[in-house]
């Protein structure tokens, strides 16, 4: 029912290496469709594609051709999604190496907290977390 860590871990770098694929995939079509198209070079196509899909893009090029600019519509609409997607699945991926640590960390503050003798009293709407010479 529930996964370990190490799974989730496991789940996540397999869906990154899949984002990644659909990323390349992405960036290789727009590429040679523009390479093609508009009459670029293979260098030009990609760094169009890549800035598109990253940024709202610098126009220094753009597609002049009909066809081109259909295609742009399309391309960057799913391309835009995966880049997200991309970018969210990188975070939960980081994310998860630090999840213990900060559960751990926070338990042993609540632990503190509950288990003191005397209760912290409250200074201006806010609650002191130091003792005297002590960090928590």
């Amino acid at each position: 029912m529930y996964k370990t860590s190490k799974e989730s871990r496991i789940e996540l770098k397999l869906r990154l290496m899949i984002v990644f694929g659909f990323v390349f995939l992405l960036l290789l079509i727009g590429t040679f469709f523009y390479h093609f198209m508009e009459g670029w070079t293979f260098s030009q196509s990609l760094y169009f594609s890549t800035i598109s899909l990253v940024s709202r893009g610098f126009f220094d090029l753009y597609p002049s051709n009909i066809f081109s600019v259909i295609f742009s519509v399309f391309y960057l609409l799913i391309g835009v999604g995966i880049m997200i997607y991309a970018v969210s699945t990188i975070v939960a991926y980081y994310i998860s190496f630090y999840q213990q640590a900060v559960e751990k960390k926070a338990s042993e503050l609540i632990n503190k907290l509950t288990t003191k003798k005397k209760k912290i009293k409250p200074k201006e709407k806010w609650y002191i977390l130091k003792e005297k010479g002590k960090d928590l």
